[in-house]
């Protein structure tokens, strides 16, 4: 893609509506919400019932059942809660103008995300650490990467069943150790059904101390109406330069010397370009 930046940067972008847009640059402020509320909350779920379907069906024994419901228990206990936002890769997807960018009435926001202060990977969380777990990454729809996960979780399992025989009151610090784990290599697949998608994301995983706060956040909780929904999120205060360019939907009503005027206002101006989509849909 040859829009006039260096090649190194990792360019993705989030389809939003006219209002989104103005909200989004205005405030510089992008909104890291709960995976509960999102469309696709059910991915999240995807992966972790391929790893516990496949470690059960390799059980047999009594202390195999105990250990693998305790898992599913900690599952449903564990404070680890993931908050995200959504980009493509692709910047003129008529799927994504459908389904996020007002029907094609919309934009799409390019970002360069290597130039946040987020790793580029997954995060990774050891219970009860502090600091910041955030990062940003192409979502992975491979059959092959995730057969590799639930290898791994099954020799982890019986990793800690051989530790169990010895030491049977480990069984719930284990149990909460894998469920973590689970949530957190949950957020980076993906159903091969929709790979079309070629969806990015930063994650942002947190969990809530014995007090009830949230640690390791960009911001303090909000929350909103989100249709008939109640979602929580958190705000990322983006610097300006992560802006790229400005792509209007293929429906768009969007006057292009207006959106400059905003952009020189907001402080956009010099560094983003305006494009528009190619995709034939009126």
């Amino acid at each position: 893609m040859d829009n006039g930046y260096a090649e190194d940067i990792f360019e993705r972008f989030h389809y939003t509506d006219i209002h989104g847009l103005l909200g989004i640059l205005e405030s510089s402020t992008l909104r890291m919400c709960s995976y509960r509320t999102m469309n696709d909350s059910m991915e999240l779920k995807w992966s972790i019932q391929k790893k516990l379907n496949a470690i059960q069906k390799k059980v047999s024994e009594p202390l195999q059942y105990e250990f693998l419901t305790e898992i599913e228990n900690s599952l449903k206990s564990v404070p680890l809660h993931a908050y995200l936002i959504c980009f493509s890769s692709e910047k003129d997807l008529l799927s994504q103008w459908r389904a996020y960018g007002d029907d094609g009435k919309g934009v799409a926001i390019g970002f360069d995300l290597e130039a946040t202060h987020f790793d580029h990977r997954p995060p990774r969380v050891e219970p009860y650490e502090a600091d910041m777990l955030a990062g940003y990454f192409d979502v992975l729809y491979d059959r092959e990467s995730l057969q590799v996960g639930i290898n791994n979780y099954i020799e982890l399992f019986n990793k800690y069943i051989d530790i169990l025989k010895q030491k049977p009151s480990e069984k719930k610090r284990f149990a909460d150790q894998i469920a973590v784990f689970l949530l957190q290599d949950s957020v980076a697949h993906k159903n091969p059904a929709f790979k079309e998608e070629n969806e990015c994301r930063i994650i942002n995983l947190t969990y809530q101390n014995y007090n009830g706060n949230f640690i390791g956040t960009t911001s303090g909780i909000e929350f909103k109406a989100s249709g008939k929904k109640l979602t929580s999120y958190f705000e990322y205060k983006f610097p300006k330069n992560i802006v790229t360019e400005i792509v209007l939907g293929p429906k768009s009503e969007i006057d292009e010397k207006e959106l400059y005027l905003f952009l020189d206002k907001n402080g956009y101006g010099d560094h983003v370009i305006i494009t528009h989509s190619s995709a034939s849909y009126r």
